[in-house]
């Protein structure tokens, strides 16, 4: 009975202290979507990023659909950050994941996915002011559809505690409840010796 009750006491002892450990995980910064609707269309839209200033492992994720065949061909999509470039990419670029879109015009719609990371150095001075400037540009190959799009998303991990992501803190009731369980499984240990 001694053992049963150390380690009823052992679990909920873990499990309290459990609520107390806060793992960073990583949190989502912006997002968009657009149609593309022009023929070389231009985007440039402006974020505003309070609190996410000392972010650190950015990943940049964009999923788009259209005409972003052949590089050699000027068929591209380019992205920058407050001008700053991070490079060109279409179905053949290295890293690019890519299919024929719902069509089947496997010369015309591809969806392309690919990803690409910001250092924290370059994060710390483009999110200097709380605001970035995303932008991107199809060339004037890549032509234009209903159906097309350019999505993206960029998440970071959280360095420090910061206003718009805190961590979390147990509810002082958590604690409460654990003691109130471990004075129940005492005294009931006691009462039945007596």
């Amino acid at each position: 009975m001694k053992l049963k009750f150390l380690n009823t006491a052992f679990a909920g002892l873990i499990l309290s202290l459990s609520c107390l450990v806060s793992t960073a995980n990583a949190g989502l910064i912006l997002e968009d979507s657009t149609v593309v609707d022009t023929s070389g269309q231009t985007y440039s839209q402006i974020f505003d990023v309070t609190g996410f200033e000392n972010y650190t492992n950015l990943v940049f994720t964009v999923n788009a659909r259209g005409d972003y065949g052949i590089t050699e061909l000027g068929e591209i999509i380019d992205f920058s950050i407050d001008d700053t470039f991070f490079g060109e990419f279409s179905l053949d670029t290295v890293g690019v994941d890519s299919y024929v879109g719902p069509t089947g015009w496997d010369d015309f719609d591809y969806i392309i996915d690919f990803s690409f990371t910001i250092s924290d150095v370059d994060w710390n001075t483009l999110a200097n002011d709380s605001q970035v400037n995303v932008q991107w540009n199809n060339s004037s190959r890549v032509g234009t559809n209903p159906a097309f799009y350019v999505s993206y998303t960029l998440s970071g991990t959280p360095s420090e505690p910061s206003v718009v992501d805190p961590k979390p803190v147990p509810a002082p009731t958590t604690l409460v409840i654990f003691a109130l369980g471990m004075i129940g499984l005492a005294s009931r240990r006691f009462k039945k010796q007596s």
